[in-house]
């Protein structure tokens, strides 16, 4: 068959293509591309929300002036992000369940608590310092509860996750009472929580 015989019953073939199959997978397209659409603006409406409420809590101030400029700025931020291919489930994560802010402030005694720990450890006549390489393995399905995860670890005082090989975690912690703690799990059980 020559080349120019091939490409001819190509072109036939694309038309022979009834009617009803192409309405049915163009209609298929046109959902799928719907539903993408729904979603991305539902994560584009969550920052903005989320970006206004933050203008709001830093200006303080609630003239009219000031409200106003808060929009346009949102607005921008938002039109930026967007251009940017930034507004989407990992750049503004509306998965993450109402549980969110709990860990946060779970996380932020946890935090207090190991910086007290360090605190304690390193202004001691002798210092308790025992250094200690640990592998943690995380049990998030996705990548950004591994994130969260590896950096809720280094967010912690006297632990930081020094390389993340897939699931497993490397964690350098400044004594073995912060390595046992992260081996325990609890702070990986909780973001598995939060995160679906």
């Amino acid at each position: 068959m020559s080349q120019r015989a091939f490409v001819a019953s190509c072109r036939a073939n694309r038309y022979d293509v009834p009617a009803r199959q192409r309405s049915a997978a163009s209609a298929s397209a046109n959902n799928k591309t719907i539903a993408s659409g729904t979603t991305h603006v539902l994560h584009a409406i969550s920052l903005a929300s989320a970006l206004y409420v933050f203008w709001l809590l830093l200006s303080g101030f609630f003239t009219a002036q000031l409200l106003i400029l808060g929009v346009v700025s949102v607005v921008l931020v938002v039109f930026v992000a967007n251009r940017m291919d930034a507004v989407d489930h990992e750049g503004h994560p509306l998965n993450l369940t109402s549980g969110a802010p709990a860990y946060w402030a779970w996380l932020l005694v946890e935090t207090i608590k190991s910086n007290i720990d360090v605190a304690r450890c390193i202004w001691q006549r002798r210092p308790a310092i025992s250094p200690t390489m640990i592998r943690v393995t995380a049990t998030q399905g996705s990548a950004l509860g591994r994130t969260v995860y590896a950096n809720s670890i280094t967010l912690t005082p006297g632990t930081i996750t020094t390389d993340v090989m897939g699931n497993e975690f490397e964690v350098h912690a400044l004594t073995r009472e912060a390595a046992a703690a992260v081996e325990e799990g609890e702070m990986d059980r909780r973001v598995s929580r939060i995160v679906k």
